[in-house]
């Protein structure tokens, strides 16, 4: 295994640059789910022969403004901020590299919002009765993925991950074709999430195995069937 950095038994930079998955991989749930070579020759980020959208999905935060506001001001904990910082960055280099590529909040109350969505503050905790029911979350995930097929990327806690991944099976029952990727498989508690966020930050100038998103895509490559 090619050298990157350590969260549990696995290398998450090797496991994210080569799309490995299984028990000892990141790819912890996919709506429907199908092969991927274990290697980083796979040609761009395709599902099914589309290119997929990728998705980064981070948790709302419990510090709030008391007042409405866009959702990437609306949470104001400083882990929320470091999160997001990463998200934004991270899609800016997909996008970069000729992905489609967008960042969302899972909210407790509201589901999945785009980052300029206005919100007012709220107090439900993803664990309440009032909580975002996965059903809704499903319908959401068909919208943001487009054509129905996305590769997500998640820095959630596993409250947050085990409601997005029951939405994923219901939105694969509809056809959807959504591989959910937890970047923070194997971390203990906030600590090692944090690592996680600045190993990611730090891999981008160094030699360890680039995540896929990362790579140019080949959709605009002559041959590829492009239109």
């Amino acid at each position: 295994m090619e050298e990157g950095f350590t969260i549990g038994r696995v290398s998450v930079m090797t496991a994210v640059a080569t799309g490995e998955a299984g028990t000892d991989g990141l790819c912890v749930v996919s709506a429907r789910p199908w092969p991927y070579p274990p290697n980083p020759t796979r040609r761009g980020l395709e599902i099914g022969g589309f290119v997929a959208r990728i998705v980064f999905v981070i948790p709302c935060g419990g510090a709030k403004l008391f007042h409405q506001a866009p959702a990437r001001e609306l949470y104001t904990g400083s882990m929320f901020r470091f999160c997001l910082a990463v998200a934004v960055e991270e899609a800016d280099l997909a996008a970069a590299a000729g992905h489609d590529a967008a960042v969302r909040i899972l909210s407790a109350k509201h589901g999945l919002l785009e980052l300029d969505t206005l919100v007012a503050p709220y107090d439900v905790v993803i664990s309440s009765h009032y909580a975002v029911a996965a059903t809704v979350v499903a319908e959401q995930l068909m919208d943001v993925t487009q054509t129905g097929r996305a590769e997500i990327y998640t820095f959630l806690p596993q409250a947050y991950l085990a409601r997005l991944c029951q939405a994923s099976e219901l939105a694969g029952q509809r056809g959807g074709r959504i591989s959910v990727n937890d970047l923070y498989w194997g971390s203990r508690g906030i600590g090692d999430q944090r690592r996680v966020l600045s190993e990611l930050r730090r891999s981008r100038s160094s030699s360890v195995p680039q995540p896929l998103w990362r790579r140019r895509s080949t959709r605009d490559r002559p041959g590829n069937g492009a239109g």
